[in-house]
């Protein structure tokens, strides 16, 4: 349909190519909105020509209708995102991608921290996701990948994956690492799922965007990766490792 972390192209002349996925409503759009605030789920957030940052919610108040985002991002990234005008938010809950129109964006700044504000829009998408199936990984013990950097072969960096599915990953690469634009290939990519599962790929970058943690601070890129070398072997064991995922998610959630 459309790349997980890029938002599904709408029709500017009014028609609405997905309205079947539109949800309106106020205290639906909450219900939906709610627990991407509680799980601090990733934001893909896009505007301008081609750029984007990654962050989180902080906060949604229905009476006053507002929703807050950590704003504390490069200073020169945030002041385009700001003149832009408009940007499109895409974040994702297990199987579920959500989208959803920001308008109005303003900074609002304390002595602690920034945030970036803007109404609660009047519709979001809700699209379920067909292509693959993205797990979040554990937070502590998850998988992770070691390569050396495409553009410094001398440096090894051994990898956060944050997500990942049959087709690619998220990755999490560090403040201090060199930068891997969009269109980045590596090879020879050691993945290690688990202890028990070992696989050697490549992936190429289809999209790199900014991080903030839950309180705001800088945390490094986001790496968007399509895998590359696939087999049949590599692919059922990372089908495999997805499954387990979903398994221990609803045995913990039964509990």
């Amino acid at each position: 349909m459309f790349l997980d972390t890029q938002p599904a192209p709408l029709d500017d002349d009014g028609g609405d190519p997905w309205i079947e996925f539109k949800v309106t409503g106020q205290s639906e759009i909450y219900a939906h909105l709610k627990p991407l605030l509680e799980s601090s789920l990733p934001f893909n957030i896009s505007f301008g020509e081609g750029q984007g940052i990654t962050t989180c919610l902080w906060s949604i108040d229905m009476p006053r209708n507002v929703m807050s985002f950590a704003g504390d991002i490069q200073p020169e990234v945030r002041d385009a995102l700001l003149q832009a005008g408009r940007a499109v938010a895409v974040a994702y809950n297990e199987s579920v991608k959500f989208q959803l129109a920001l308008n109005g964006l303003t900074l609002v700044e304390s002595a602690q921290a920034s945030a970036l504000q803007c109404s609660i829009p009047e519709s979001i998408y809700r699209f379920q996701r067909r292509n693959f199936y993205r797990a979040r990984t554990p937070a502590r013990g998850g998988p992770s990948v070691r390569l050396r950097h495409p553009s410094n072969p001398s440096l090894v960096l051994a990898l956060k994956v944050l997500d990942v599915s049959i087709g690619g990953c998220g990755l999490q690469l560090p403040l201090d690492a060199p930068p891997m634009p969009e269109g980045t290939k590596a090879t020879g990519v050691r993945v290690d799922l688990d202890p028990d599962t070992r696989l050697l790929l490549g992936f190429v970058v289809r999209r790199a965007s900014d991080m903030v943690d839950a309180e705001g601070e800088p945390c490094g890129t986001r790496l968007g990766c399509e895998w590359t070398n696939l087999n049949g072997q590599s692919e059922r064991a990372l089908q495999l490792y997805v499954d387990n995922l979903q398994k221990r998610r609803r045995m913990l959630a039964m509990r």
